[in-house]
């Protein structure tokens, strides 16, 4: 169940009556019944919590932002799904894959998407690394640990769509599989950056291209939670040649926005 889906609650009460009324027409009050009853709550749950991280994306004031993270923690907490969540990462993009697009303008979604376009040549073949719910590439192969993320990809043509944690160390694809490899807003959230860069290195084919894009700062402050290191223009070019690659970075800014964009060319 794509659970992040939202309905409105009048539509999911309608829906629940007609289902009970056909089934005490054909069984009488049983067990189904309560099984609905126990749906409708699970739905006005699941509503009452993805509204609370939408309005997150907005809520700029610390104790705000507490109070609606406490009313989310205790929603997902009787949520089978969401249980856990905002500590465990899957959990919390999972999550975000509800609000993932209102998290990022889409002046710099383009502009990013311009970015990239003009460095991987038409025809290749592009792996997408933390392709979150807004793939920049069309006809890529998306990886993501989240499976709603990958849910949530809009209906366009991708090659694949395959769940995997990046820390699990070893990429599962054979040596010199890709032309292009990007990677999107997620090296601040990999805790073995080190051993992923060189496993990147090893599926790009011979004169193969990683191009990686990085805010300056974080694009939210919410995603801070989860951050293992806010990395430098420095130390990306650092982390990219211990991998590897020789490297040529260039910074863009967008509106109040820096963006680091490196190529690392195998």
């Amino acid at each position: 169940m794509q659970f992040f889906k939202k309905k409105k609650t009048e539509d999911i009460e309608k829906e629940i009556d007609r289902k009970i009324k056909k089934f005490v027409k054909r069984f009488g009050k049983t067990k189904e019944i309560k099984e609905l009853t126990e749906m409708t709550k699970q739905d006005k749950l699941k509503d009452d919590f993805f509204d609370i991280i939408f309005k997150l994306s907005y809520i700029s004031n610390k104790r705000q932002r507490q109070q609606l993270i406490k009313k989310a923690k205790d929603l997902s907490d009787k949520i089978p799904e969401l249980k856990g969540w905002p500590s465990d990462s899957k959990k919390f993009w999972d999550a975000e894959a509800y609000a993932w697009l209102s998290k990022i303008p889409r002046k710099i979604r383009e502009s990013i998407k311009q970015e990239l376009m003009k460095r991987i040549p038409s025809g290749k073949i592009n792996l997408s690394l933390g392709s979150g719910s807004y793939p920049y590439i069309e006809e890529s192969i998306l990886l993501d640990f989240s499976a709603e993320m990958l849910k949530s990809v809009p209906p366009i043509k991708y090659k694949a769509r395959l769940e995997y944690d990046l820390e699990l160390g070893k990429l599962p694809f054979k040596n010199n599989s890709f032309d292009t490899i990007t990677m999107v807003f997620i090296i601040d959230y990999l805790k073995n950056i080190n051993s992923v860069l060189k496993e990147v290195n090893r599926i790009l084919k011979p004169k193969g291209k990683l191009i990686l894009v990085n805010a300056k700062k974080p694009i939210d402050i919410w995603y801070r939670k989860h951050e293992v290191k806010q990395y430098s223009k420095d130390d990306i070019i650092s982390l990219l040649k211990q991998a590897g690659f020789k490297v040529n970075i260039k910074e863009k800014k967008i509106d109040k926005i820096t963006l680091f964009i490196a190529e690392g060319l195998k």
